[in-house]
């Protein structure tokens, strides 16, 4: 039997604006997004928000690619590793992210800021301040690249950008991904080079060790100090999705980041050239409070009316 109040809160959400908005950017060709990140409330238990999310995409005919994973942020639970595709051409759509507050009297709805809220458990209320829903496509990222001189790559610049990739530091980045309590690692380096020369050369390094990476995500994300690049690897074998960040200097070829990035989570060493999502930080916010589960049936009704 399934809850009406239930059924009837989850198929209003998906009606609202926020979600139509959502799946305006989301499909867009004229600019199309790499990357998106969007804010709700919410209280479902993350299994069963993940089924529903997973059954939606498949209806409207934008499979994920990807199993969604979960991770967290201080007073946030979030899904990573979503990957839609268009079903018929396989056409890549905006990788994204969604992060959620949990608050018990709403099932699922955008996030927003109420007055009683403490603006210091996470730094994603900046965000939520301004907008729930932020998209970065192409002509965002030409427009961002701009104001970079980046450097010509010639043979010397070369041999310093693969001795990175054999460097400890980058080894680290892989240790850590490998063995540590992150569910989602950045690894933060300056460069004075286009970051697509990066990517090539880091999923040249990455399947030298074995790994199989299907796709490589150019994108920006808020730090303390503005605006910083960065580009998402999703891995297919195993499935995984971290991130090199990167800092413009243009006297250096390529080297760890010498200041903090995010600088909130980090190694146990307290290396500020890496920062992490912790799967810690997603059971504190499963442990807020109780989280509805839905039924098979109740899915299926949503479903059928959205």
């Amino acid at each position: 039997m399934t809850r009406k109040n239930v059924v009837e809160s989850i198929v209003g959400y998906f009606k609202s604006d926020q979600w139509h908005r959502f799946m305006q950017m989301l499909t867009q060709t004229d600019d199309p997004m790499y990357h998106m990140h969007i804010y709700v409330e919410n209280s479902i238990h993350p299994e069963s928000l993940r089924k529903l999310f997973t059954a939606y995409h498949k209806l409207k005919g934008i499979v994920l690619d990807r199993g969604i994973q979960f991770s967290g942020l201080p007073g946030v639970g979030m899904f990573i590793n979503v990957q839609p595709v268009d079903s018929k051409t396989r056409r890549f759509l905006a990788n994204y992210e969604l992060f959620w507050f949990y608050n018990p009297d709403v099932l699922i709805g955008p996030a927003e800021i109420r007055p009683d809220a403490d603006l210091n458990k996470t730094p994603l209320y900046k965000d939520v301040q301004e907008d729930n829903l932020w998209g970065w496509g192409k002509k965002f990222m030409d427009d961002y690249y701009k104001q970079f001189d980046f450097k010509c790559v010639g043979p010397h610049e070369e041999a310093e950008i693969r001795e990175y990739f054999k460097s400890d530091h980058f080894k680290k980045w892989l240790r850590l991904i490998d063995d540590s309590p992150a569910d989602h690692i950045h690894c933060n380096v300056d460069i004075n080079f286009d970051p697509w020369i990066l990517k090539m050369y880091a999923v040249e390094a990455l399947e030298e060790v074995g790994l199989k990476i299907d796709w490589v995500v150019p994108n920006v994300f808020r730090v303390p100090s503005g605006l910083r690049g960065k580009l998402i690897f999703l891995c297919a074998h195993p499935e995984w999705q971290h991130d090199i960040t990167w800092g413009y200097n243009p006297d250096v070829v390529i080297r760890p980041a010498t200041k903090p990035c995010i600088g909130q989570r980090m190694p146990a060493d307290g290396d500020i050239t890496f920062d992490f999502n912790l799967h810690s930080d997603f059971e504190a916010s499963l442990a807020e409070g109780e989280h509805v589960k839905l039924t098979d049936e109740e899915i299926n009704e949503i479903l059928a009316r959205v």
